[in-house]
């Protein structure tokens, strides 16, 4: 978990002074918070993952979307909370 703080904090000094003002800390820290606060609910095994690449790579009719297990949540929470929250961020910035 401290390597994915680690790594925001890097992007966030690299970024800048223009990118930083329009963001914020605060947008930043919330991302920070998000990450590590998936990390309990992921799966351990990349196994699902490169099925549904190599299925959506080598099939004839690929689909559209590919879902795949390891979740402990019936949808994910985490996708779920991003997507409002930069429909939020998005609104605000249109006022």
């Amino acid at each position: 978990m401290a390597r994915i703080g680690n790594d925001f904090r890097v992007m966030w000094e690299d970024m800048s002074e223009d990118v930083r003002a329009l963001y914020g800390k605060r947008y930043m820290d919330y991302h920070i918070k998000q990450a590590t606060d998936s990390i309990p609910t992921a799966s351990f095994h990349l196994t699902p993952v490169l099925d549904a690449i190599t299925n959506a790579l080598f099939s004839n009719k690929p689909q559209i979307r590919y879902l795949v297990p390891g979740s402990s949540h019936w949808y994910d929470i985490y996708r779920v909370r991003r997507f409002a929250y930069c429909m939020e961020f998005d609104f605000s910035l249109k006022k």
